[in-house]
């Protein structure tokens, strides 16, 4: 799960324990000070426990690359 609320983050994970699904990672950068959803979704592609991700995102820096990331292949979204 990839989000940038750490309060919708808590939230969805309080959900997922109550129906017991299994999550391998949660990712909550914030206010992109130093990584942004492309980073993030960089590394997902390259984690091996990391089949699917779930976003919230308020907004996309650099639309381009976002996409481009989406679109490699690497990870069902």
């Amino acid at each position: 799960m990839l989000t940038q609320s750490g309060s919708f983050a808590a939230m969805i994970l309080e959900e997922i324990a109550n129906e017991e699904a299994r999550v391998a990672r949660v990712v909550s950068y914030g206010n992109k000070v130093d990584v942004d959803e492309k980073d993030c979704l960089e590394f997902l592609a390259g984690d091996e426990a990391t089949k699917a991700v779930a976003i919230y995102i308020e907004s996309v820096g650099n639309g381009r690359s976002f996409l481009a990331v989406c679109s490699s292949g690497r990870i069902l979204m």
